[in-house]
């Protein structure tokens, strides 16, 4: 949904069906084409982290697509090198993005918030693999 929000007047209705359609896509891809569904979901997951960064710290200057393109592009390189804590990272931090967004406030304490809220996401999941890991020896 938030890839379908970023194109251009499209009723909230049409958003909510493009991001069902993109969603069983996707699905689909991740059963079939396993690695470039990875590297899908690290672009995805990338550019919606980093518009969702850019937005909270009010940084303009950039085209919104100029951004989710980058952060894209980024995520699909951690994705690959580092897929695990990549993983644990890419899903703490859009977990707390997505927490953010019932808050309309623009301020650094938003920032702030969201980066707390993803380490902790991040010292849980990767508790949890640590602790998986080790069971396994």
């Amino acid at each position: 949904m938030q890839l379908a929000s970023l194109l251009p007047q499209l009723s909230e209705t049409t958003v909510l069906v493009v991001g069902l359609i993109f969603g069983v896509v996707f699905a689909l891809l991740a059963v079939f084409l396993q690695k470039l569904a990875i590297g899908i979901a690290g672009f995805l997951a990338g550019g919606f982290i980093l518009t969702t960064l850019f937005a909270r710290l009010g940084v303009e200057s950039l085209s919104n697509w100029v951004v989710y393109l980058i952060g894209g592009l980024i995520g699909i390189v951690l994705v690959l090198l580092l897929f695990d804590w990549t993983l644990i990272i890419f899903s703490s931090m859009a977990g707390a993005a997505l927490l953010l967004q019932s808050f309309s406030t623009q301020t650094p304490a938003g920032v702030l918030i969201f980066f707390l809220l993803s380490l902790v996401g991040i010292i849980i999941q990767g508790g949890l693999m640590l602790r998986e890991r080790r069971g396994r020896r």
